[in-house]
C-alpha cells in the first residue's frame, strides 16, 4: 500500500538470487590460497555490484588488514623488500622517508659549506702541501748538492747538469769532454732513484691526505645522518625489519653523500 515507490525502504540484497548469494559468501569465507569466485548473467542485472555489496559487508566484520610495503632492495635490487606495517602505518612510513629526503637535500650541501667542514678541509690540503713542499725542498737541496738542477716538466721531474747553480744547455753539454759526461751520468742515474723515492713519498701523501678528506666526509655525514635518523629508528623499532631497513638506507645515503650536493666537484689534491 502506497502512492509511490519514493515511500517504500529501498531492497537490500538481490531478488531470486539466494542460491547465487550462498555461493558468494561461501567463497569469500574459503581462507585458502587458489579459490575463485566466477560470476556470470546479462550486463544489467547488479553482478558487479552484489559481488562488491557482499565483499563490503565481510571486509566489515575482519580485522583491519595490516599494510605492504615494497622497498627497494639494496643486495638484490631486482628483488624488492615486502615490509609488513600496522594498518595505516604504511603511508606513513613512505611520508616519513620522503620528509628525510626532502630536508637531506637542504641540510647536506649546508653541511659541507659550513665554516667547520672548511677550515678542518683546508687544515688537511694545507698539511699536504707543506710536508710536499719539504720532501721537495730537501730533494732539490742533495741535487744541487751534487751539481744537478731539479726541473718540472709536463712529464714530471728531470736531472740538468749544472754549473755555478744553472743548469747547461745542450750546446754546452756536448762541450764537455767524455770523463765529464760520464761523471755526470754516473751522479745522474744515482740521484734518479732519490727522485722516485721522493715521488713516492708525495704519492703517499696525497693518499694520506684523499683518506684524511675521505674520513671528515664520512664524519660529517655520520653526523648529520644520525641527527635524522635517531628519531625514525626510535619510532619504528617494534618493527625489527622496518628498522633494517632504514639501517640499510642510513648507510646507502652515506655512501652517497655527496650525490646530494648541488654542484659535485671532482677530488683533486694539489700536486696529484
Amino acid at each position: 500500500p502506497c502512492t509511490s515507490t519514493r515511500e517504500i525502504t529501498p531492497l537490500e540484497g538481490v531478488i531470486g538470487q539466494d542460491r547465487a548469494m550462498r555461493a558468494i559468501d561461501l567463497g569469500l569465507n574459503i581462507q585458502k590460497f587458489g579459490f575463485n569466485i566466477y560470476v556470470s548473467g546479462l550486463p544489467g542485472t547488479g553482478r558487479s555490484t552484489s559481488v562488491d555489496r557482499a565483499v563490503v559487508e565481510l571486509a566489515a566484520r575482519l580485522p583491519v588488514p595490516d599494510d605492504w610495503c615494497y622497498v627497494y632492495n639494496f643486495a638484490e635490487p631486482d628483488r624488492p623488500n615486502a615490509l609488513r606495517l600496522p594498518p595505516g602505518k604504511g603511508r606513513e612510513f613512505r611520508r616519513d622517508l620522503k620528509n628525510l629526503l626532502e630536508e637531506l637535500k637542504l641540510e647536506v650541501p649546508r653541511s659541507f659549506e659550513s665554516k667547520e667542514y672548511e677550515e678542518q678541509r683546508n687544515e688537511i690540503m694545507h698539511y699536504l702541501q707543506e710536508a710536499r713542499q719539504k720532501a721537495l725542498n730537501a730533494l732539490q737541496e742533495k741535487v744541487a748538492g751534487e751539481g744537478f738542477t731539479l726541473k718540472q716538466t709536463p712529464t714530471g721531474l728531470v736531472l740538468l747538469p749544472s754549473q755555478d747553480g744553472k743548469p747547461l744547455s745542450d750546446a754546452e753539454y756536448e762541450k764537455l769532454g767524455p770523463t765529464e759526461k760520464d761523471f755526470f751520468r754516473q751522479k745522474q742515474e744515482k740521484l734518479r732513484h732519490d727522485v722516485s723515492a721522493m715521488i713516492r713519498q708525495v704519492r703517499d701523501l696525497e693518499k694520506e691526505a684523499k683518506e684524511l678528506v675521505h674520513k671528515l666526509d664520512l664524519d660529517t655525514g655520520n653526523y648529520l645522518l644520525n641527527h635524522h635518523f635517531q628519531e625514525l629508528l626510535q619510532k619504528y623499532a617494534e618493527l625489527p625489519e622496518v628498522a633494517a631497513h632504514l639501517d640499510q638506507v642510513r648507510q646507502q645515503l652515506l655512501d652517497h653523500i655527496h650525490d646530494f650536493m648541488e654542484k659535485e666537484e671532482a677530488e683533486v689534491v694539489p700536486g696529484l
